[in-house]
């Protein structure tokens, strides 16, 4: 129970201190505090090049998915309003959310349904109050965008959960262990 409530306050530590950091004018105290801790993270897990691989490919994918916001007009981020790429700061979000679906989202394995829902309100509950901190704006109406970002989010968060479980319920490789 420890390792869970650990892993969910350092979700909520680190992703306060990315969206305040920014706002503030700190931009790189999240991500470095981003980096220590899944640092930590890998290090406590078993499979830890699974680890790596899993968080790196949910970083990739952020990335990507973030420019998809920008993209459509949904989203800006400060520190980067002109860019399709969102600043460091909301980038060390993704590798902080990866390291809680082994301990703390656990329990959504196969529960899509669930992952869904559980997507759509955190994606929505996020970027608003990301915005209402200060790291983002919204350029269109804000009812309307923070809907397409929850959407967005119930698809993405069982498609994290797939991939976490395609990840994990391989067998062992050599050097995985370590």
């Amino acid at each position: 129970m420890l390792p869970k409530l650990v892993n969910f306050l350092a979700l909520q530590a680190n992703w306060h201190l990315c969206v305040h950091g920014l706002a503030r004018g700190f931009p790189w105290l999240g991500p470095a505090t981003v980096a220590l801790s899944v640092a930590l993270h890998v290090l406590l897990q078993p499979r830890r090049l699974r680890q790596l691989s899993f968080i790196g490919l949910v970083t990739v994918y952020g990335l990507f998915f973030d420019a998809l916001l920008v993209a459509l007009g949904l989203i800006s981020f400060r520190q980067s309003p002109d860019s399709l790429w969102s600043p460091p700061a909301m980038l060390a979000l993704w590798p902080n959310l990866a390291t809680v679906f082994p301990l703390c989202l656990r329990w959504l394995k196969g529960h899509y349904v669930l992952g869904a829902l559980l997507g759509f309100a955190g994606g929505i509950s996020a970027y608003y109050w990301g915005a209402r901190f200060g790291a983002a704006s919204f350029p269109g109406p804000v009812p309307s965008s923070l809907l397409c970002i929850g959407l967005l989010w119930a698809a993405t968060t069982p498609a994290i959960l797939f991939l976490h479980h395609r990840f994990f319920s391989l067998t062992p490789t050599r050097g995985d262990e370590s």
